[in-house]
């Protein structure tokens, strides 16, 4: 399981200073639309997984569908979607 960053750039200075100021920034930006980390961990997962293996990663609320678009275009399927207590889509694996 991955907890990559995942914020937009320019959402960071948004967010709440506790946040901003007590995470690195390289915890926190996931590039121009907060995909970039997905797009690298999708092309090169395949070089550590096993046959069977699967990749977990955390993901934002509204970023289900970006993501498994990403993943899909690397011929991996969602085999499942993972919730957190408000409902929100927060966890997705993957395989091949």
């Amino acid at each position: 399981m991955s907890n990559p960053p995942y914020i937009k750039t320019q959402v960071i200075e948004t967010l709440d200073r506790d946040v901003r100021n007590f995470d690195p920034m390289l915890a926190l930006d996931g590039g121009e639309d907060g995909l970039s980390p997905y797009r690298s961990i999708a092309e090169k997962a395949v070089d550590f997984l096993s046959e069977d293996g699967v990749i977990g990663v955390e993901i934002g609320y509204d970023q289900k569908v970006d993501v498994t678009a990403i993943f899909a275009s690397n011929a991996y399927g969602c085999i499942e979607a993972i919730r957190d207590y408000g409902g929100n889509d927060r966890a997705l694996i993957f395989c091949k």
